[in-house]
């Protein structure tokens, strides 16, 4: 159904699925999350950068990067690797 769908037309949300599986079966399909709240949360900012720069090479353009959950709790993630993605994403992202 999902591939019948116009092209660069919907936006689909991937929140329990692998995102670069998901690419795979939906090339022409924007996506919206690839950020897991473990990432976020348990993984040195380091490993959340690494993560971070994977997803978005293996997912490619129409990746609206994003946590794969309503986040609503300060612990959900750690601010320290949402700053180390976000100053990444402002410096070596060519948009």
């Amino acid at each position: 159904l999902l591939k019948d769908l116009t092209p660069k037309t919907y936006c689909l949300y991937v929140e329990k699925d692998d995102i670069t599986e998901r690419r795979k079966a939906l090339p022409e399909m924007a996506m919206l999350g690839g950020l897991p709240i473990d990432v976020l949360r348990d993984y040195t900012p380091d490993q959340a950068l690494d993560y971070t720069k994977k997803i978005i090479e293996e997912v490619g353009p129409s990746l609206i990067l994003s946590t794969n959950k309503f986040t609503c709790n300060p612990k959900d993630i750690s601010p320290e690797n949402l700053k180390a993605i976000g100053e990444y994403l402002h410096k070596d992202i060519d948009f």
